[in-house]
């Protein structure tokens, strides 16, 4: 997968500094920051607006390609690899997939851009597009056709939702796993690909699916076919989830998890 970003010849960059990377969760608060796009919609207002005025009406014609990056990582190529399925585990409802797009907003944060896909992470040089690293989720399957809307940031660390319902969390300089957390069962038919918003000390995210609670009357359900790691791997067997399996109707609407080291996180489900 390819990218191609255009930009004016004037056009400014932060200068980046690798040692950085780092979010003040001050500057969160800020209207239309036009020095980041440190959250999904650039601002708590959800507008998904910028005041800058660089490039309007006059000169957008004028835009030609500064660089293009390839966004690819696998188990083998990442810079870091993390997630928690290990050789021998099944995989569920479709497994891992070599298909993946980019479908939500980079985040740029002391001219560094963070990009996500389902299952994938890099961070690159916005000024150059250089590749600083790159990261690779070993799944546990989930539906993998609803894309990745995007990262979270606070300070130094980032948080991104992989489609078998896991958070992660990555340091922004290196790309390394600090810890992953499970949000729902995966052998639910719950997924994930929503972008996380931090607020304050906060993480907030969600998850989708609880099919089977649809299904329980249906007939049972088929087999999945043995699906490839998509990472040079052997094939992974997945299992079939009889359709009499219960939907998780004992798990709390709402879950916190406090971390060492790290921001509250509060997980509403």
């Amino acid at each position: 997968m390819t990218f191609r970003f255009a930009s004016l010849t004037a056009l400014t960059l932060l200068t980046v500094s690798l040692r950085a990377q780092f979010l003040d969760p001050n500057v969160l608060k800020k209207r239309n920051p036009v020095d980041a796009w440190p959250t999904y919609h650039g601002d708590y207002s959800g507008k998904r607006y910028s005041e800058l005025t660089q490039i309007n009406k006059t000169n957008v014609g004028t835009l030609t390609l500064a660089w293009a990056f390839k966004a690819l990582a696998t188990a083998e190529t990442a810079t870091n690899v993390g997630g928690p399925w290990k050789p021998g585990d099944p995989t569920y409802w479709g497994g891992p997939s070599d298909t993946y797009r980019i479908a939500g907003s980079p985040l740029m944060v002391d001219g560094i851009m963070y990009l996500s896909a389902m299952d994938r992470a890099w961070a690159i040089n916005a000024r150059t597009g250089q590749q600083i690293w790159s990261y690779f989720f070993k799944t546990r399957g989930g539906h993998h056709f609803n894309g990745n809307k995007g990262l979270g940031m606070y300070g130094s660390w980032l948080y991104m939702v992989t489609p078998d319902a896991y958070l992660v969390s990555l340091d922004a300089k290196t790309g390394k796993e600090r810890w992953h957390k499970q949000l729902a069962p995966i052998e639910m038919d719950y997924y994930g690909s929503t972008a996380p918003l931090v607020v304050g000390n906060h993480i907030y995210t969600g998850i989708g699916g609880d099919a089977l609670d649809i299904r329980a009357t249906s007939k049972p359900a088929t087999p999945k076919p043995a699906t490839s790691s998509g990472s040079g791997t052997p094939p992974r067997k997945t299992p079939a989830t009889p359709a009499t399996t219960p939907g998780p109707t004992n798990t709390p609407a709402s879950t916190a998890a406090a971390v060492p080291g790290s921001p509250s996180l509060t997980i509403r489900i």
